[in-house]
């Protein structure tokens, strides 16, 4: 996760399903999904608002979304905002929820941290995961509401438990420091557990590295390296490091040499820092210096050819969606205030688990 991450705008497009049974819906609804999952974005439009205007919520919402992208009507966020709050206001959790983004961002409105946090609540204690996330984010910086890392933990966790990846991260990141809850090393390992099962690179890279020390689990460098390959795969460079020195000195896996010079020299094509590049660039080096030309060749054609794995996150909602409306991530909508939940040093924790001797450090400086 970077020092800043994000809010997420989540633009439901879908008939809602409760249990096995399909509610009534409004012609007007069947006949807009249709059209939309068609590529006939004018008569989703035309349908959606006929259904809005029979009364039904979650078509009032998807209105909204058309006018907030643009898709069979000109894109128009005043009027998204007109329909989302009608949506909201009878009660549509996805509605309140983008209400809650575009006061957060000002989009289609002026932009209120307060108003943000209200209409998120209102779609949060509806169980909605994305506006628990964005409660428990607002509720870490303080933005609209006093700073509460009781509130925050608490929303995170409710996010989390629903299978929300960041919210898991976050409440994980707050476990393991001891920030604003108990330090509890075993539960943040859970909450890692969540978005790793998930396939998150960072949160698999990470747990890898509390299986490698020993740190809220029984100390397992065979799960560790599991992990870590999983992350590489992904492209994490330091997870790619981690895996390569693995390799080089023959921890919890047959050494191998070469293995071990494709994952550093991978790393070292990932890494942003200059310092972790050069050094991941150095072990490299330095096993090259022992292999043949032919074998250093063969590596380098490897690793020119090499890229990283894309695994698509699952939707964490349990109603069926087009994937163009799957929940995305504003790009100018940052999670956390620069000036207030501990972002760099729980970045700085997360680096310091995939290196050996640096975790008690880095703890105690998020003290």
């Amino acid at each position: 996760m970077s020092a800043t991450s994000f809010l997420r705008h989540r633009l439901l497009l879908a008939v809602v399903i409760v249990g096995n049974t399909i509610p009534v819906v409004w012609a007007g609804f069947d006949e807009g999904l249709a059209a939309y999952m068609e590529g006939d974005f004018d008569k989703a439009f035309h349908e959606m608002v006929i259904a809005a205007n029979d009364g039904d919520a979650v078509a009032a919402n998807n209105v909204g979304v058309l006018f907030s992208i643009g898709r069979g009507v000109s894109a128009d966020p005043g009027q998204a905002i007109t329909w989302w709050r009608k949506a909201a206001e009878q009660g549509d959790d996805e509605a309140a929820f983008n209400l809650g983004l575009a006061f957060q961002t000002g989009h289609g409105v002026a932009a209120d941290a307060a108003q943000a946090v209200a209409w998120y609540r209102k779609a949060a204690v509806q169980g909605n995961p994305s506006a628990q996330y964005n409660l428990g984010v607002m509720a870490h910086g303080g933005q609209g509401m006093p700073r509460d890392l009781v509130e925050a933990s608490g929303w995170y966790r409710k996010a989390a438990d629903q299978g929300d990846v960041a919210a898991a991260k976050s409440l994980a990141d707050m476990l393991s420091t001891g920030d604003g809850v108990a330090e509890d090393h075993a539960a943040a390992a859970r909450y890692y557990q969540i978005a790793a099962d998930q396939n998150d690179p960072e949160a698999e890279r990470i747990l890898g590295a509390m299986y490698g020390n020993g740190i809220g689990v029984a100390r397992d460098p065979a799960a560790a390296a599991a992990w870590y390959a999983k992350a590489a795969d992904q492209g994490d460079a330091q997870a790619a490091f981690n895996l390569g020195m693995m390799y080089s000195e023959g921890e919890a896996v047959a050494q191998d040499k070469q293995q071990a010079a494709l994952w550093l020299g991978i790393a070292a094509r990932g890494f942003d820092d200059p310092g972790a590049r050069a050094a991941a660039a150095q072990q490299r080096d330095a096993i090259l210096a022992g292999l043949s030309a032919k074998d250093r060749d063969v590596l380098e054609r490897q690793q020119d050819q090499w890229r990283p794995r894309l695994i698509a996150a699952p939707i964490q909602v349990n109603v069926p969606r087009d994937p163009a409306l799957a929940t995305e991530q504003h790009p100018s909508a940052p999670r956390d205030s620069a000036d207030a939940a501990p972002e760099p040093c729980r970045s700085s924790l997360r680096d310091s688990l995939g290196q050996s001797g640096q975790w008690s450090g880095a703890k105690t400086a998020c003290r």
